[in-house]
């Protein structure tokens, strides 16, 4: 009598078990995918920011040490510019932008870090980049003669980052010019 409430017993059990196991499975199953999804959108980011800071880099060797001195005559005599300085404020410029394509796709590639205000908002991160450019009266001039910049019908990939620069309308909020005031004491 007790062998065969035992097995009764056993007939309950076994498939609540077994049902219980397949549940645990299809879960873990259902986590490793995630976890590959994550994993593939890390690297997707990682490969992208790795070009964009490579260029940043190179960039970076042609304006070189001397960036100081461009950046002054760009900001008080654009006009004097030579051959040489006009590439390296080029490719100044060129980084600020390209740091923003940091924050931009950081922001937009990938669902791993949704609910991190930070990254998910690259305009605020953005924002410092483009003032950036836009304080020199030369910038302004760059984007608005730049072709993807200043573009009204842009790559549908650089739509977002394109209308954010134009939304700025060229009015930075601190010209290149008050860099003195700001950095001397007053008497």
């Amino acid at each position: 009598m007790e062998n065969a409430r035992q097995s009764g017993f056993r007939g309950i059990i076994e498939p609540i078990v077994q049902l219980i196991t397949a549940v645990a499975v299809l879960v873990g199953i259902y986590f490793v995918m995630i976890e590959l999804r994550q994993g593939r959108e890390i690297s997707t980011v990682e490969m992208v920011h790795t070009r964009l800071i490579t260029q940043i880099e190179h960039d970076a060797r042609v304006y070189g040490e001397n960036l100081a001195v461009t950046l002054a005559k760009a900001c008080h005599s654009p006009e004097k510019l030579d051959d040489s300085e006009v590439i390296a404020l080029n490719k100044y410029f060129e980084t600020q932008m390209n740091q923003m394509s940091v924050a931009y796709t950081g922001a937009i590639i990938g669902s791993f870090q949704k609910g991190l205000g930070v990254v998910e908002n690259w305009r605020v991160l953005s924002a410092r980049y483009v003032n950036e450019v836009l304080s020199y009266p030369s910038g302004r001039s760059w984007i608005k003669k730049h072709p993807v910049w200043s573009s009204e019908k842009q790559p549908p990939q650089l739509e977002e980052m394109v209308n954010f620069v134009q939304s700025i309308n060229l009015k930075p909020r601190v010209d290149c010019s008050d860099l003195r005031n700001r950095v001397t004491p007053s008497a």
